[in-house]
């Protein structure tokens, strides 16, 4: 099985399948690692991606593969999707100390994401074959205030979930 995640990255489960129906699940690895470590894999067609988790739209790349929560048939099951991806959208953050002035927070998130949107930038990242997906400050705070929203209820069936695999 393979998803793919908000960071342009998908993550691929593996699988060796042992008689009929049954299955070995392996490692799970994110689509710019397979592209940059593995592309053989990707260019020979070894993986394939089934869904697009922690996102909300499909990337171009993939427009062919449905989001997760397209594919939640209820309300309830896409709330639960969208808990369930909001780590995705929030990794790998910049941060920076708590007593930052505004100003000078505000002149690193604009610098950040000038330079995520340089060409020479942008080109370099291609050529490592590395996938880009920045977040500014913004869009990181309306994905904590959801968070932080989130209804209990929606919580404890996620907890219950994940209790039922351990």
């Amino acid at each position: 099985m393979a998803t793919i995640n908000a960071n342009h990255a998908v993550d691929f489960r593996m699988r060796r399948h042992i008689g009929r129906g049954r299955g070995v699940d392996g490692q799970t690895i994110g689509f710019t690692s397979v592209m940059a470590e593995h592309p053989e894999k990707w260019e020979n067609k070894e993986i394939r991606p089934l869904l697009q988790f922690g996102r909300a739209t499909r990337l171009s790349l993939f427009s062919e593969l449905p989001t997760a929560r397209e594919l939640a048939p209820t309300p309830e099951a896409r709330a639960l999707v969208e808990f369930a991806e909001l780590p995705f959208l929030t990794s790998l953050p910049y941060v920076a100390p708590p007593n930052l002035p505004t100003d000078r927070a505000r002149a690193l998130q604009t610098a950040f994401i000038k330079m995520s949107r340089d060409e020479g930038f942008i080109a370099d990242a291609n050529k490592r074959r590395v996938e880009l997906s920045p977040s500014d400050g913004d869009q990181i705070m309306a994905v904590l205030r959801r968070s932080a929203a989130m209804p209990k209820k929606v919580i404890e069936r996620f907890n219950a979930i994940l209790e039922a695999r351990n």
